[in-house]
């Protein structure tokens, strides 16, 4: 039987104590990292960063430092700051880890760096054992569309038609790239093969049939689609209701009923003075207006006023208001 010393027996202690302290700080810093983390789940991500920031300025062991880095480089792509997320992630210690890869993609895809987005997806997209191959097979079939590399954007998307959590997002994208392309065949097939199950995923796929009819030029459908999905707006995403008015307006013209259109696009800007998209809202009034054939100068006058009121004039300097009304006086 093995005898230990007195020494070796007081040493053996102290490592087992130094093991249980090791294990509570862990304990403590994984409860420490839920309780800051839990504003990014609800979606509050600005609070998540500042949490984690304070979290992550403490003197932390390299695994837990890593652990807290990765939360808050996915709050700060949240909360739209990817050049600190950017920053954080150069740190030496990230190097070669996939997920400081992953989002550093998700960064430069946040900054339309597309190109330098693509190889990092492309990159963890190619090991199919590893848990970033859905987002990241997915994030680069993104960039390859934001490049105008459709083809093989569709490709790309191939590998994950079958896949059980990315299959319907994969199919959604593939029959837009099809819209995109005006190959109403294959973005029907596609539409009638998605069962999706999500409010969300229901609501991206009625407004991609509503697409389809309008490339299918049955604008008169596609209008009944789009209004249906902006009378009951709760829960849709801010861009798929931009994408039912810019297609209503689109339906219009093809209706050659433009003033139907822009009334529509005025009534919401006057509803969302606010709206981050009043730019390219007014900027589709603009093709609107130019496509009346004797817009009233009195309307026009009064929508002047009106966009004025919303304090958008200085910020669009030369903009469609006033060369409607040169157009008009000319």
């Amino acid at each position: 039987m093995k005898i230990f010393s007195v020494y070796q027996m007081g040493r053996m202690g102290l490592i087992g104590f130094s093991i249980l302290l090791s294990q509570l700080a862990r304990a403590d810093i994984s409860a420490e990292l839920a309780e800051a983390s839990a504003p990014l789940a609800e979606g509050v991500p600005e609070v998540a960063v500042a949490r984690l920031e304070a979290l992550v300025s403490k003197n932390l062991p390299d695994p837990e430092w890593r652990a807290v880095t990765e939360k808050l480089a996915e709050a700060e792509v949240a909360a739209r700051q990817p050049e600190e997320a950017l920053v954080l992630l150069a740190d030496s210690r990230l190097r070669d880890i996939p997920w400081a890869k992953f989002w550093r993609a998700q960064a430069f895809a946040s900054l339309h760096r597309w190109a330098d987005a693509l190889p990092l997806y492309e990159e963890l997209a190619a090991d199919r054992s590893s848990p970033l191959h859905g987002p990241a097979s997915f994030g680069a079939a993104e960039m390859l569309r934001a490049l105008g590399r459709r083809d093989q954007a569709l490709t790309k998307l191939t590998v994950l038609l079958y896949d059980k959590e990315w299959a319907i997002r994969a199919r959604l994208r593939s029959a837009e790239l099809y819209i995109d392309k005006a190959d109403a065949i294959n973005a029907r097939r596609v539409l009638d093969e998605t069962r999706a199950k999500s409010v969300a995923d229901r609501t991206e796929r009625r407004l991609l049939r509503g697409r389809l009819e309008l490339i299918l030029q049955r604008p008169e459908r596609a209008i009944g689609i789009f209004q249906a999905l902006l009378k009951k707006p709760e829960g849709a995403p801010h861009a798929t209701l931009m994408a039912a008015l810019f297609g209503i307006a689109d339906a219009h013209l093809q209706l050659k009923t433009p003033e139907a259109g822009d009334d529509v696009i005025e009534q919401f800007i006057d509803d969302h003075p606010a709206d981050p998209d009043l730019p390219v809202l007014f900027a589709k009034l603009d093709e609107l207006y130019r496509a009346e054939h004797r817009p009233s100068r009195n309307g026009l006058e009064k929508w002047v006023h009106r966009a004025c009121s919303l304090r958008v004039c200085a910020t669009r300097s030369g903009g469609s208001a006033f060369r409607r009304g040169d157009r008009d006086s000319g």
